[in-house]
């Protein structure tokens, strides 16, 4: 399979365009930039957008950590940006993978503690200052900003234990800047798993998976952290700290409960967390490629998942050839399905970990490309920005990838811990099956994401509109837009009432019933930017890039109550969601009342949560502004802690 792999990656290196570009070579304007011709660009303008989109040595190495030249702040900011992690600098903010960073200056500090959170908020009051707090930075988007002090907690890194609540629960007790792998390989490492809500990439902060709803993909079960979490533990805008929990918050003021397990950073900065806890499991998992027409036949998606405990879905559109070596196909639904596995009480733990294969891991989001490759296969991602012929190859490539093969690797054995893969199952331990970011190269390329929540009562509308959007043309026949990366990736979950979850309550999203998060990966292009002017240029690419992104999310918007995810989208798509989604609008409404409880003064709040539709009473709205403009505010405090 490997050598499949390689010579379909050689194919594509050789030939990376289509029919219609091999006859007409790509002259830039007409291939890159859809609706501007090219005589709104000037000669040197032309010339300097084909060398941007030529030129993909920055993309293939920007965001492996090291700020070497040609890299530099403009062309690849989170390597060479100085700061913590190369994500947040002393006066400015950014997203982990260099998307979004924020304009304003602001006051940067780390808090290692929660007495470090309590004295930066009472420095903040002092003067008058807005407050965000932030941890991984994967929120790719301006709700990370304030014009005030940022408070990163991804320094506050205890796991503090696991007990049991008097009503039975077991729960594990750790600080806001532990990482879900941490936490994950921690529990795994002590007999535990935090069940089903294990989102897929191991580096988001516990803080931040409560902050935006972030999920993982179960079909019978919710696969929410926020549907985990017992407890957490604030630090409020007036310095006070405040432990809300289930059992007590949750019984005595449900609506204030169901708010806060996904905060959206407005209520407070979160210092620690009670996740509940189960013993251990596995998940054997399996790949299924199905045909595109399966989807159509009688319950059609949901009846290949609904035997699966864990599931997610690599959908790949119909297409027409492509390549003049490439037949047809007429798209495929590539199911990565698995089935839990729990301990007989009968059965000793040495005997239960012998059912799993030795350090077996699902590897998704890590493409196998062998070494001598991997700069070829960037290369190929980069141009697919500019030229929609590359991505089409690579879509290809990635489909034919997924089904010969699926994404799994494992030890040799239990005494040699040599990676080989494994292509046609693999049994492992909940933590390693669920989270799918196993990458011996970590992360060595940039990638956003488009994910809008469906209810799975409407997948059959979404699915078809779906296809017809993907099947568009060009003049020439050829695809209008191709998915290089892993195809629309689908996952899933049951309707929760957390308030502002993506799949809360309301609406076609009824309480129980699985709900399906569809998302579209994108392949971000460092472009080689010499000067400030370059910028221009290479905005406008970028723009015409995402276009076809963006119209995907405003279709979903307009026709199937969908509801963006908080951390990956784009303000305008906020604001067509106000408008297309009453259902949605009236949460936030809801949201909002819950705020101005714990935050009457908008201390939490910034420009990009306004433009989400979160308002204060008008007097206290003018307050906010005021704050954000440096005007004295008068703000009673109380400074003695409390304990719920």
């Amino acid at each position: 399979m490997q050598r499949k792999l390689v010579l379909w990656v050689t194919i594509g290196w050789m030939f990376g365009h289509t029919k219609g570009s091999l006859a007409h070579p790509p002259t830039t304007c007409n291939i890159l930039i859809d609706g501007i011709s090219c005589p709104t660009l000037t000669l040197p303008e032309q010339k300097e957008v084909k060398r941007l989109c030529k030129q993909s040595k920055i993309s293939i190495n920007c965001g492996d950590g090291v700020c070497k030249s040609p890299k530099n702040d403009l062309n690849c900011p989170c390597d060479c940006r100085k700061g913590e992690n190369h994500l947040i600098t002393e006066a400015k903010t950014g997203s982990y993978n260099g998307r979004t960073f924020c304009p304003q200056e602001q006051i940067v500090k780390h808090a290692y503690s929660e007495a470090d959170i309590i004295r930066l908020i009472g420095e903040a009051r002092e003067q008058n200052l807005h407050v965000k707090a932030v941890g991984a930075s994967h929120t790719d988007n301006a709700a990370i900003c304030t014009s005030g002090m940022v408070v990163a907690t991804n320094k506050m890194k205890k796991i503090l234990g696991i007990h049991t609540k008097p009503d039975g629960t077991r729960v594990v007790r750790a600080q806001a800047g532990v990482t879900i792998g941490e936490l994950g390989r921690w529990l795994h490492d002590h007999n535990y798993v935090n069940g089903y809500g294990i989102v897929g990439y191991h580096l988001v902060t516990l803080a931040g998976v409560l902050g935006t709803g972030a999920h993982g993909s179960a079909v019978k079960h919710s696969s929410l952290l926020s549907d985990e979490v017992y407890t957490i533990r604030m630090v409020l805008a007036d310095g006070t700290v405040s432990e809300f929990s289930r059992a007590t918050t949750g019984k005595t003021d449900p609506q204030l409960w169901n708010a806060l397990r996904v905060n959206l950073g407005m209520f407070g900065i979160t210092s620690e967390v009670e996740i509940a806890v189960q013993d251990d499991f596995l998940v054997h998992m399996v790949t299924e490629s199905h045909p595109d027409d399966n989807l159509y036949k009688q319950d059609g998606l949901w009846n290949l998942i609904r035997k699966c405990d864990v599931a997610n879905v690599s959908y790949f559109p119909p297409r027409k050839s492509s390549h003049f070596f490439e037949k047809n196909h007429h798209g495929k639904a590539i199911i990565n399905c698995g089935t839990s596995i729990y301990k007989r009480a009968d059965e000793s733990w040495g005997d239960f970990e012998k059912k799993a294969d030795p350090g077996g891991q699902f590897i998704l989001h890590a493409p196998h490309v062998g070494n001598f490759f991997w700069g070829i296969y960037l290369n190929r991602l980069h141009k697919s920005a500019c030229d929609n012929s590359y991505a089409c190859t690579m879509e290809s490539l990635r489909r034919s990838q997924l089904v010969d093969s699926p994404p799994y690797i494992r030890h040799k054995s239990a005494t040699d811990e040599t990676w080989f893969h494994r292509p046609k199952g693999i049994t492992g331990f909940a933590y390693f099956m669920q989270n799918s970011t196993g990458s011996e190269r970590g992360m060595q390329f940039r990638q956003t994401d488009w994910e809008v929540a469906i209810p799975m009562r409407h997948w059959a509308k979404a699915f078809q509109l779906l296809r017809d959007y993907m099947t568009e043309t060009q003049p020439d026949g050829t695809p209008k837009f191709c998915l290089p990366l892993m195809g629309v990736y689908i996952r899933f979950s049951l309707v929760t009432d957390a308030l502002m979850s993506h799949g809360s309550v309301g609406g076609d999203f009824k309480l129980g019933e699985p709900v399906m998060f569809m998302e579209i990966p994108e392949f971000i292009p460092s472009f080689d930017i010499k000067a400030p002017e370059d910028q221009k240029l290479a905005a406008l690419i970028l723009t015409q890039h995402e276009s076809h992104y963006r119209g995907y999310v405003e279709m979903m918007l307009k026709n199937v109550d969908a509801r963006v995810h908080w951390a990956k989208n784009r303000p305008e798509l906020f604001q067509l969601q106000q408008k297309t989604n009453p259902v949605r609008k009236a949460q936030i409404e809801d949201f909002n009342k819950q705020i101005i409880r714990l935050d009457p003064t908008g201390v939490f709040l910034n420009d990009f949560m306004s433009e989400l539709g979160i308002r204060y009473p008008s007097s206290m709205q003018k307050q906010s502004q005021q704050k954000q403009k440096g005007e004295p505010l008068k703000i009673k405090v109380r400074e003695a802690s409390k304990a719920e």
